[in-house]
């Protein structure tokens, strides 16, 4: 397999595995992973909300307040775990990809 076609693959096995645990989380909530999920991606949520654009913060919620907080908070741990669910995908299709078949 190239390595163009392990990188679109990882990067759409990376946003599955996101909504699926997200959507798990929303289900059937368990405190300890949601706040795991939650405080990894409060960083970057954060450093979407101070050094964003202010067109871009009202892009996201017109109104402002709670809502763009909340929509920073969301991107930031979209994006923290898209990267950890992608590497964690493109190192099993590496992995995966290296094994060759053994001749007789």
């Amino acid at each position: 397999m190239s390595t163009a076609g392990r990188i679109c693959i990882s990067a759409a096995a990376a946003a599955l595995t996101f909504a699926a645990i997200f959507a798990l989380l929303v289900a059937h909530p368990m405190p300890l992973v949601g706040q795991v999920f939650v405080r990894a991606g409060y960083p970057l949520g954060q450093a979407i909300l101070e050094f964003a654009p202010a067109g871009f913060i009202r892009t996201l919620a017109p109104e402002g307040g709670p809502e763009a907080v909340g929509w920073a908070m969301a991107l930031g741990m979209f994006a923290t775990w898209f990267v950890v669910f992608f590497a964690a995908w493109l190192l099993l299709l590496w992995r995966v990809g290296r094994r060759r078949p053994v001749q007789a």
